[in-house]
Formats: structure tokens, C-alpha cells, sequence
């Protein structure tokens, strides 16, 4: 085993862990960043609104 075998083999298993930590922390976080961007949207809305500004 060369220096290639291993950092073929760490690359692997470093993506093995990425897809399994998808499911559970990647997923959530992306719906939680989309219902931040939409409150986000609202707030600049209802700022526009109060403020009279478009």
C-alpha cells in the first residue's frame, strides 16, 4: 500500500460518512434554512410595508 492506496481509502470512507451524515444532518438543516429565507422574505415585506418604501 502506497501513499495513493491510503488517501484512496480515507477518501472513501470520508465520503461513506458524508452520505450517512446527509440523511440526518444535512436534510434538516437545508429545510431549516429554507424556512429562514422565507421568514427572512416576510420580514422584508412587512419592512417594506411599514416603511412605505417598494
Amino acid at each position: 500500500m502506497d501513499k495513493k492506496d491510503i488517501e484512496k481509502m480515507i477518501k472513501s470512507s470520508e465520503d461513506k460518512i458524508i452520505k450517512g451524515a446527509d440523511k440526518n444532518i444535512y436534510e434538516p438543516c437545508m429545510r431549516r434554512i429554507a424556512t429562514l429565507e422565507k421568514r427572512v422574505v416576510t420580514l422584508e415585506r412587512l419592512v417594506q410595508k411599514l416603511t412605505g418604501k417598494k
